[in-house]
């Protein structure tokens, strides 16, 4: 089972707890990482994405993404590690 300890992911916790803020710090990183992605590809190759004509705005929405994901991410280790 993965756990959070010291702001860091490891895999030897049991409890339930650790369970249900491992389940969301990944369901974060997950949103995280793909903002990150989507982003990338805006950035270096911007001219292919025709579906999107508003660059300018996906990507400030992108960033809020990851901002947001990290920001929650930032808080449940913090929560996690204080509940201990």
């Amino acid at each position: 089972m993965i756990s959070i300890n010291d702001g860091n992911i490891n895999n030897n916790g049991c409890g339930m707890r650790d369970k249900i803020v491992t389940a969301a710090v990944v369901h974060f990183e997950a949103q995280k990482v793909t903002a990150e992605a989507n982003l990338l590809m805006y950035l270096e190759r911007g001219v292919q994405v025709s579906e999107h004509p508003d660059m300018v705005a996906e990507v400030v929405a992108l960033t809020k993404k990851i901002t947001e994901a990290s920001d929650c991410i930032r808080t449940l280790t913090a929560y996690a590690r204080e509940a201990k």
